[in-house]
This record gives structure tokens, sequence and C-alpha cells, in this order.
């Protein structure tokens, strides 16, 4: 895929050390943004046949959701550390860095990707021991069990993932968007060629229950693809160091930035993953409708298959909001954190020097409001458009999608009452 040219203000850093960029106009995003869009429409396109496949070979039952809550673990440590907060507090830094001393930057990149690696490796390594031991110790299910082994098969996606996201983050910094947007493919291809050839013919229990874990290890093996792929998009525009002195301010920099990020994007993520825990908690286990709690024994209040009819709405409102919106704001996010003013720190104390950089903060500010406002208008632009078109085609949109096979109409209409009320 074409990366943008190499022309743009960001990446002329890397040849023209010493010299800052000029600023970016208020819409030199739009050309990155119809880049980024164009390959997350493939992205989101392979995304639904990939969604299409599972639900077709697995269709809307207990194996599908034990998938689809395995597959969500990884994919909530991803949009907390990797898409989310880390990248959000990554890139104003790496960004100043980049300007004003690419030296510094490459050694403060360096030690991110270094300890994202460590905290996330450990984070890993102690997930699996806790869900080995909650597999070994606890009376669960045979459902319950499965999703709970498919989630230690796709654990270690998530450090993977993470590294990806933020080695993406690193190519927009220099101009380069189509190897970040590109990357998902992968792992779409990957898993569609998996479940193709895993679930093929009619299947019994257990023969869906094997299949399920060879398409689990597929997600693995596409994290891996997507590492090495990124991993030599980077090494294009940016090299990796040993030297690390110098990167305590900017690192610190970074993490007041992070943690109140990470606490806002917590909110939201966390109670999108626990509306899955409870979906699968409350509905049908091993043909079991009544649940036991606190001494009492209700029916189950959801249907078997709540997992996947939750996930399948989310991909379906999602396709519009990762081709625009996330689009949008994965190319204007290094637009404002170039237009930012860089603060009062480090500015010289003689008055006549002090009052010409707050003439040209005055001026980052002017621009940074100009793109901030651009952006703002592109989004509600194309935002409410799709959500009133996707509340009017929820149930055909539903059914052409995913209903074949093991996919009934019954399950498409779970999805498109889901669907509405996200939309």
């Amino acid at each position: 895929m074409a990366d943008a040219p190499p022309s743009t203000p960001v990446a002329q850093v890397a040849t023209q050390a010493g010299k800052p960029p000029a600023p970016a106009a208020a819409s030199g995003f739009v050309g990155h943004a119809a880049l980024v869009s164009a390959l997350t429409l493939v992205s989101r396109v392979t995304g639904l046949l990939r969604d299409a496949a599972l639900a077709s070979g697995l269709g809307r039952g207990p194996v599908a959701d034990a998938f689809i809550f395995g597959f969500q673990v990884p994919n909530l440590f991803r949009r907390l550390f990797g898409e989310g907060a880390f990248s959000a507090a990554f890139i104003p830094a790496y960004t100043r860095l980049v300007r004003d001393d690419p030296v510094l930057a490459r050694r403060f990149a360096s030690l991110c990707l270094g300890l994202l690696i460590v905290v996330l490796g450990a984070i890993t390594l102690l997930g699996e021991a806790l869900l080995a031991a909650m597999v070994a110790h606890f009376p669960w299910t045979q459902d319950t069990a499965l999703a709970l082994r498919l989630t230690m098969i796709m654990l270690p996606y998530m450090p993977m993932i993470c590294l990806v996201a933020i080695l993406g983050a690193m190519l927009q910094v220099h101009g380069r968007f189509g190897s970040p947007a590109a990357a998902p493919i992968l792992l779409n291809l990957i898993m569609i060629a998996a479940i193709l050839l895993a679930t093929r013919g009619e299947l019994s229990d257990d023969q869906l229950r094997h299949a399920v874990r060879i398409v689990a290890w597929s997600v693995v093996a596409a994290g891996a693809a997507q590492v090495i792929w990124q991993t030599l998009a980077v090494l294009r525009v940016e090299s990796f160091t040993a030297q690390l002195a110098g990167t305590g301010p900017a690192v610190r920099s970074m993490l007041r930035v992070f943690v109140p990020v990470v606490l806002g994007l917590a909110v939201f993520q966390i109670n999108t993953f626990f509306d899955n825990v409870l979906a699968m908690a409350l509905s049908p286990k091993d043909g079991q409708a009544t649940l036991h709690l606190l001494g009492l024994s209700l029916p189950r209040p959801l249907e078997k298959g709540s997992v996947v009819a939750l996930a399948f709405a989310q991909r379906l409102y999602e396709f519009p909001l990762g081709i625009f919106g996330i689009a949008i704001a994965t190319a204007i996010f290094p637009a404002l954190a170039q237009a930012a003013p860089a603060g009062k720190a480090g500015r010289p104390s003689a008055a006549s020097q002090a009052d010409e950089a707050d003439e040209t903060d005055s001026r980052h500010l002017e621009r940074f409001a100009q793109v901030l406002r651009h952006g703002l208008r592109l989004s509600v632009f194309i935002g409410l458009p799709a959500s009133v078109g996707l509340i009017l085609v929820r149930v055909p949109l539903a059914r052409v999608v995913f209903e074949r096979q093991a996919f009934t109409l019954q399950d498409s209409l779970a999805v498109a009452t889901i669907l509405a009320g996200y939309a």
C-alpha cells in the first residue's frame, strides 16, 4: 500500500534535523484522512467478511459466544493501551521531539516500546497463570470452560496488537498513514482463511469446538504477522537504540497525559467489556436455562448467542465509525499535536524573546483551533447521516451480512434490534 509522500511537514524532520517544519494547514490532514479512509474501508469490508464467515461457520450459539468473549479480552487492552491512552499520550510527545531533537525522539520511542513489551508481557504471563488456575480449580460448565481456554490461546495477541498500535503511531507522526491503516487487513484475511478451512462441511459439537480452537490460533499468527509488517514499515523512517539518556522528562510528560486518559477510556471500554461478561453469564449454558444466584433459582434473562449478537451489532455500527470518524481522528491528531503551542517551559528570559514566543504561541493556537473546527465539521457532516442510515436499514443490513447457513433470520433480527440502540 502506498504511504503518504515523505514531503509532509513532519516527515521532513527526518532529513532536516534542527530545522523546524512549517506547521500544517488547517486542511492539510484531509489528504491523509482520505488515504486512511480508503484503507480503513478495505479493512472494514474484510472485517465484515470475517464476521460473516464466523456467523456462517459457527452460527449464533455457545461456541461462537466463547470465541467472541475470548477475542474481546486482548482487544480491551488494545483499545486502552494501544490505540487508546498510550497512543494519545505518545503522539504529542514524540511529535515535539521529532521536530526539536530527532536523536532524543529515537531514544524516547525505543524506551516506550521497551516499556510496553515488558509491562504487557508481564500482564500476559499473569493473565495466563490466572486463567489456568481458574480452569483447573473451578467447576465451570463446558461452554464457560471453552471461553476461558480460548482466552488463554488468544491472550498473547494482546501485547502484539498494542505494539502494532504504537508502531503505527510512530508512522503517523512521520506522515506515513498507509501501513498502519492496512495492518488490520492482515488479521482479517488470515482469520477468514482459518475459518473457511476449519469449518468446512457439517460439523458435530466436538468438531466445532476443535475448529474454533484453530480459529483462535490464527488470531495469534495474525498478530505476529502484523508486528512484522509494522516493524518493517517503521524501520524505513526511524531506527531504534539502546541509548536512553535524556528521555526522563519526555516520559514523565507522557505519563502525565497517559494516566487521566486511560482512566477516562477505561470507563467506556470496561463498561463495554462487562456488557459481554453479563451477556455471557446471563445466557443459557449447556442447555441450563436456570441461573443460581445467592441461593435463588432464576430463569436466565437472555437467550443463547447474546454475546455474538452484541459483537456483530458493534461491528455494523463501527463500520461507518471506522471508515470516517476514526480516519479523521487518526489523521487530525498529528496535525493538532504539531499545531499546539509548545508552552512556556524552556523559553528565553529576555523580554523581547518572550514576546516573540508569545506571538508564536498565539499563531499556533489559531492554527490549532482552525484544524479542530475543520475536523469537527467533517465529523458532524458524516456522522449524523450515518447514524440515521443505520437505523433505517438495520434489518436488511444484518440479513445481507450475516444470514446464511448456521445464522438464521431470528439471529439477524436480534442483531438488528441491538444495532438500532447503538446507532
